[in-house]
């Protein structure tokens, strides 16, 4: 849970982050806006000849934040990185001390299914724990740091070869 509260906090403050930092982009050309004969509506940078009488110029500028909201951003984000630490301090010290550690099974071992035994029971194992490697590692919902290439081994989901997973990992 503690994990959690950590990733929450470190996707907020990289956001906030991102916002602060991001550069201002000057437009670069104008929008406009048109029906063709189809009544179909385009919007793009260029008119034909033909629709230059009919073209409407979009207003295009750029949102720029204000010096207040700048500071309200680096204020939350100094605030989250504070919260991270303590969160990061409060989960080592709830930790087992080393020696309990050692004595414990692998932690996959511990989430295989006993039944399993089948070449589509492993493939849908390893598939699991890829995910679990790579979930720190995400960008959002469409990226993942380059870095976890060099720390995971990427399993592509079994589905197509094994059907629907008959077994999922419990967190």
């Amino acid at each position: 849970m503690v994990g959690s509260k950590v990733m929450m906090v470190l996707r907020r403050s990289a956001l906030a982050a991102a916002v602060v930092s991001a550069p201002v982009v000057a437009p670069c050309a104008d929008i406009y806006r048109w029906v063709d004969d189809q009544g179909r509506t385009h919007i793009a940078d260029t008119v034909p000849e033909r629709y230059k009488s009919v073209a409407t110029k979009l207003d295009s500028k750029v949102v720029e934040p204000t010096a207040r909201q700048r500071a309200e951003a680096l204020d939350r984000a100094a605030k989250d990185r504070a919260k991270v630490a303590e969160l990061e301090a409060a989960a080592r010290q709830a930790q087992p001390p080393a020696s309990a550690t050692s004595a414990a099974p692998p932690r996959s071992a511990t989430r295989r299914n006993p039944a399993a035994g089948s070449e589509c029971d492993r493939l849908w194992q390893e598939y699991h724990e890829s995910q679990e490697c790579f979930a720190p590692y995400q960008m959002g919902p469409t990226g993942i740091k380059a870095e976890a290439y060099s720390k995971c081994k990427e399993v592509r989901n079994p589905s197509q070869q094994c059907g629907p997973a008959k077994y999922i990992s419990p967190q």
